[in-house]
């Protein structure tokens, strides 16, 4: 079986590269839904043409969340997203060189929608096609999927387990823990002055937001993977001279568990609720961020099943765990087991110069191909 699915992922390279450069010819960055959904309904012509039923999700400002199936109970869920973290340049152009196609999102994660597609396309043709497959496809995941949120987790508790098809790491490793996230903004008032007249009237919202800095770098735990960090900073007047009357700073947490997060969350509302500087008001507000994706001992099976299947198909299968978020958390923690990064390999993800291996492409989608024939037997017989 594994020599037909790598023949038939190897016929389909070219087409997955020119389905590719159409993907990346679309400038998909999450803020311009307008071009997030032209993706998304090139997805949605391409599953329908495989037989699943398509469904678009839409609201007022949002980009269109993707949800397909193919039976009635859904039992494996494969997740990604149609926008991207960066805007293209203009300058691309996506040719291939070295092996390499060198695009803001080609990894993250335009190229697994191409072995997403062709996996299932490779079944189709083989006539192997599980009938329990359930797709969703977010819109805004790069915003921490605001929107998609609710229709991946609504599919995850009604699913067996969860394949994300983020990039596989630069080694070729699948993802089996994420970091969850979240996210704050911190805005102080004081009282502007001059700053050599009458600096004793001013009241600084800088000071403020220097003290409350401080306190908060304090909670990190590198050792115990809790990550605070203030990674913008914002006060006074652009030119200097008078004492900052308002403020601004924007906080990122990282952590492994939810209760490192809870915790952790707990005390960053302590620190902000009382003024270091007389006088000063702090406003903090918390931004949706993304569960953390949690190593459990359900995930092993799903893992061996990677590894054998890839010793089979003459591909290595490394894991690894990430400190970056992804969707595979709304998921896990729906309580089903997650193996994210089943993409093709890439790069210097979210810079200007990301790139995907291309020969990654027809490795992935064989081994993707392989693993949904494979988790679909062992889940039809009570595993």
């Amino acid at each position: 079986m594994e020599e037909l699915l790598i023949k038939q992922s190897k016929a389909y390279q070219n087409h997955m590269i020119n389905f590719l450069k159409e993907l990346l010819s679309i400038d998909s960055y999450t803020l311009n839904t307008g071009e997030v959904n032209k993706v998304t309904h090139i997805m949605k012509s391409r599953l329908s043409s495989l037989g699943f039923t398509v469904v678009m999700n839409s609201a007022k400002g949002q980009g269109d969340c993707l949800e397909a199936y193919n039976g009635t109970k859904g039992q494996i869920l494969l997740i990604g997203h149609t926008d991207m973290a960066q805007t293209l340049t203009g300058r691309e152009s996506f040719d291939v060189s070295d092996g390499r196609i060198v695009c803001p999102g080609v990894g993250d994660m335009k190229g697994g929608l191409v072995t997403l597609y062709y996996a299932l396309k490779v079944l189709k043709d083989l006539q192997m096609l599980p009938g329990s497959l359930r797709i969703v496809l977010s819109s805004d995941e790069e915003q921490a999927s605001p929107f998609s949120r609710k229709y991946i987790t609504a599919a995850a508790m009604n699913a067996k387990l969860c394949l994300s098809l983020e990039p596989a790491r630069a080694n070729g490793a699948v993802v089996i823990a994420r970091k969850g996230g979240t996210y704050f903004t911190l805005t102080v008032k004081g009282r502007s002055a001059h700053s050599g007249v009458e600096p004793e009237k001013g009241i600084s919202a800088a000071q403020e937001l220097a003290h409350k800095i401080i306190h908060l770098h304090k909670l990190s735990d590198f050792k115990a993977g809790i990550t605070v960090n203030v990674g913008y900073l914002n006060a006074g007047t652009t030119l200097g001279n008078a004492i900052a009357g308002q403020g601004v700073a924007k906080i990122d947490v990282k952590y492994w568990t939810p209760e490192q997060g809870a915790r952790t969350v707990r005390e960053i509302r302590q620190i902000c609720s009382i003024s270091s500087i007389p006088g000063t008001t702090l406003t903090l507000e918390q931004h949706p961020g993304f569960q953390p994706m949690v190593n459990t001992p359900q995930i092993q099976w799903l893992l061996r099943t990677l590894e054998t299947n890839g010793r089979k198909l003459g591909t290595e299968i490394k894991w690894v765990k990430t400190g970056g978020e992804g969707d595979a958390g709304f998921c896990s923690s729906a309580g089903i087991p997650v193996v994210c990064g089943m993409g093709p390999v890439a790069g210097l993800l979210h810079s200007p110069e990301e790139y995907l291996e291309t020969d990654s492409l027809w490795k992935r989608t064989a081994l993707l191909a392989d693993s949904l024939i494979t988790i679909n037997k062992r889940l039809n017989n009570g595993e």
